[in-house]
């Protein structure tokens, strides 16, 4: 029997607690939020999915032609639990759940954040809609504590 023994890596050492001179990239989500939410599948106006799993929304081509690639939105720090699609069919509004709960409005296009709304509410934002007309920017949304509030975005 032989064995190979090797120099341990920089990282391998015993009690060092450098980070790792590594970085990763996410590629692919897989799965989707189900479970206790509704009405959270969107279809833009270029016709990619917008859907949701844990505290990643996912702008999702399902063109053959652009090789069903995933784009990603991870500005939120807890799990997504709703969302909805403005009129203009490019704007998303995703809610999300925890101690902090908050709105993202983000654009499609670019997976960029617009406004971050609510910041320091509690418990999660259960159901969220835009004005139907799209011409007026209000987001109505309704927490779990019974509560609806309906906001203006400033949109220029």
């Amino acid at each position: 029997m032989s064995t190979n023994i090797t120099a341990p890596q920089e990282s391998q050492i015993p009690g060092d607690r450098t980070a790792p001179k590594a970085t990763f990239h996410l590629e692919w989500v897989y799965g989707y939020r189900s479970a206790n939410c509704r009405s959270n599948i969107h279809l833009t106006e270029h016709g990619e999915l917008v859907y949701f799993s844990a505290g990643v929304a996912i702008v999702q081509s399902i063109n053959e032609k652009e090789g069903y690639r995933q784009r990603f939105f991870l500005h939120h720090d807890g799990d997504i639990i709703s969302s909805c699609l403005h009129p203009d069919k490019i704007t998303v509004a995703t809610g999300q759940m925890g101690k902090t709960a908050q709105i993202c409005v983000w654009n499609t296009q670019g997976a960029m954040k617009v406004e971050s709304l609510l910041q320091g509410h509690t418990l999660g934002v259960g159901v969220m809609n835009f004005h139907s007309d799209g011409e007026v920017n209000q987001l109505f949304f309704f927490f779990f504590l019974m509560k609806i509030i309906i906001f203006f975005l400033n949109r220029n």
